[in-house]
């Protein structure tokens, strides 16, 4: 019995000392691993902000064992940075934020090894931008759009206004709003048409305005193709016709200019 527990424990010893030594060399392996933090944390995220306002974004490597050089992206665009600031962590600031910055993405990576990454999306709120033409000309009886761009974020309430009020709504009158654009589409212009057109967006912030003036004018007299056609014809039929009545006239000139010139 003494001996069975000796060998028996004796295999525990090697079992142990076995796990021991798997645990030693595997350890530092798990501890060496290099990582990013990109504000603090270790995935893509989000970034809310106002416009106006600072963003600060801050990459660091963590783990590493010797230097690392890290490398900011604007969308596709490479960031210039000094090389104080792109060892082992790097800051950009971005200031002061504007609309164009909204939905732009900033990547943070490592130089040795780019499928190492780190990326934030921006946020940015801010009030409704509009642009359009301030003055629009429209013949009588033909079709014509107005186009309010815009952006905005969030998202406004769009509508048009003429001289103050609701604009009409008709048979002869229809609204497209897209992402980015609001048209109010008029066909066979009236005389009753003319007057101030008002883009108008409405959010928690406030009303937000830009204005149009349709002028309608009377059509222009076009003759028809048929008509120049025919008097093109007729002069020349008249044209050829007098020619042929002076033909003598004509020929009996010729033969005194050439007698002359002999």
């Amino acid at each position: 019995m003494n001996l069975f527990n000796t060998t028996v424990s004796g295999l525990s010893t090697m079992k142990l000392r076995y796990t021991q030594i798997f645990v030693i060399f595997c350890l530092p392996f798990q501890v060496s691993a290099i990582g990013l933090l990109l504000n603090n944390r270790t995935y893509d995220y989000f970034m809310s902000g106002n416009h106006s306002e600072e963003f600060n974004l801050i990459c660091e490597v963590f783990d590493n064992v010797g230097n690392e050089t890290l490398i900011w992206y604007r969308g596709s665009s490479q960031v210039n940075v000094s090389q104080d600031n792109s060892i082992n962590s790097s800051c950009i600031r971005v200031f002061p934020l504007s609309h164009e910055d909204n939905e732009e993405s900033f990547t943070c990576l490592l130089k040795s090894n780019t499928s190492m990454k780190l990326s934030l999306q921006m946020d940015v709120k801010f009030d409704p931008i509009l642009t359009a033409e301030n003055n629009m000309t429209v013949e009588l009886e033909k079709t014509v759009q107005l186009s309010c761009h815009f952006k905005a974020n969030p998202q406004a309430t769009m509508s048009w206004l003429k001289n103050g009020i609701s604009a009409p709504i008709g048979p002869r009158f229809a609204q497209y709003l897209g992402s980015d654009v609001f048209q109010l589409t008029i066909t066979k212009a009236e005389s009753t048409d003319a007057g101030n057109y008002t883009c108008q967006a409405v959010t928690n912030n406030g009303t937000f305005t830009t204005k149009i003036t349709l002028i309608v004018v009377a059509k222009k007299a076009v003759l028809p193709i048929e008509a120049i056609a025919a008097a093109v014809v007729v002069g020349a039929l008249i044209i050829l016709f007098g020619m042929f009545a002076r033909r003598n006239e004509i020929f009996k000139s010729c033969l005194k200019a050439r007698n002359t010139s002999l």
